[in-house]
C-alpha cells in the first residue's frame, strides 16, 4: 500500500488513500474533528487496533500514507494550512469546507454549503473531485453541485485534457452522500464534443445558472447536467456529491474506462 502511494507522487497527484482521507474528514462532526487534531498532534500516532468508526478508518489510512503526504495531511490537521495539500495537487474541491476547529481563520472555500445569489432559496453542495486516472487523459480542476427548489440537483464539471489525442465523449459518475457516506442517489453525465489535447473546459459559476430554470438544459452549458430528485425525500445531513471520471472515448477510436 506504500508502494502505490509512493507511485502517486511521482505521477504528480494525490493518491486516493489522501482524497478518500479527506473526504472522510469533511464528514466529521465537531468531536471526531477534535479528536483526529489532538491525535495527529501525537509525536508519533498509531493506527487504531480495531476498525469501527469513520474516524478509526481514518487514522488507520492516515499513517498508511507516503511521508510527504502523511505530513502535508498532519499539518493541516494540526491547524498549519492547506498549502503543502495544495503542493500535492489537492485542491479545495477534494478537501471540503472550511473546518473552524481544524483550519486557519483565513480559510476561504467555495466549498461551503451555502445561499447561491438570485436563486430563490438554490444552495451550494460540497462537491469532491476524485484524481482521475492519468491513462484517462482527463485531469478533473473544479465544479460546483448546487440544488435548487423543489428538488433539482444541478453540477457543472471543469476539466482539461492532458493527452496527446482529440476526446470525443467522456463519462463521470457522481454520487451524492450523507456525512456518514451513506448513497444517497447515483447516476452519471456523458459530454461529447471535439477536445482537442491540452483543451481546458471551464465551469460558469453559480449565479449565471440560478436565476434560470436550473431544470431548462438550454439554458446550461454542455459541462453541466440536472436531474430532478426525489422531493419527498428530505436532503441528507452533510450532503455531498462526489465526482469521477468512468470512461473516455477518442476520436481515433480508442477507449479508454476505469
Amino acid at each position: 500500500m506504500l508502494l502505490a502511494a509512493i507511485a502517486s507522487l511521482a505521477s504528480g497527484r494525490p493518491s486516493d488513500k489522501l482524497i478518500d482521507i479527506l473526504s472522510l474528514v469533511s464528514h466529521f462532526d465537531d468531536a471526531s474533528l477534535v479528536a483526529i487534531s489532538y491525535w495527529a498532534s501525537y509525536p508519533n500516532p498509531q493506527a487504531p487496533e480495531m476498525v469501527l468508526t469513520d474516524l478509526d478508518r481514518a487514522q488507520t489510512e492516515a499513517v498508511q500514507l507516503a511521508p510527504d503526504e502523511r505530513d502535508a495531511l498532519f499539518t493541516w490537521l494540526n491547524h498549519g494550512g492547506r498549502q503543502k495539500l495544495f503542493a500535492l495537487g489537492v485542491s479545495d474541491a477534494q478537501i471540503g469546507p472550511c473546518q473552524k476547529l481544524i483550519d486557519q481563520k483565513s480559510c476561504q472555500t467555495t466549498a461551503v454549503a451555502s445561499p447561491v445569489s438570485g436563486g430563490g432559496g438554490a444552495r451550494n453542495l460540497a462537491l469532491r473531485l476524485m484524481p482521475a486516472d492519468p491513462e484517462s487523459g482527463v485531469e478533473l480542476d473544479r465544479g460546483f453541485a448546487m440544488l435548487s427548489p423543489p428538488a433539482t440537483f444541478v453540477d457543472c464539471i471543469a476539466f482539461h485534457n492532458i493527452s496527446n489525442k482529440t476526446m470525443a465523449a467522456i463519462t463521470f459518475t457522481y454520487r451524492m452522500v450523507d456525512a456518514t457516506g451513506r448513497l444517497f442517489v447515483a447516476g452519471s453525465n456523458i459530454l461529447v464534443g471535439s477536445f482537442g489535447p491540452g483543451a481546458r473546459i471551464a465551469a460558469p459559476q453559480p449565479a449565471t445558472l440560478s436565476g434560470s430554470s436550473p431544470g431548462d438544459a438550454s439554458q446550461k452549458p454542455a459541462n453541466c447536467w440536472s436531474k430532478i430528485l426525489d422531493g419527498s425525500a428530505p436532503l441528507p445531513p452533510g450532503a455531498a456529491i462526489i465526482v469521477d471520471v468512468a470512461s473516455v472515448t477518442f476520436e481515433d477510436g480508442t477507449h479508454w474506462s476505469r
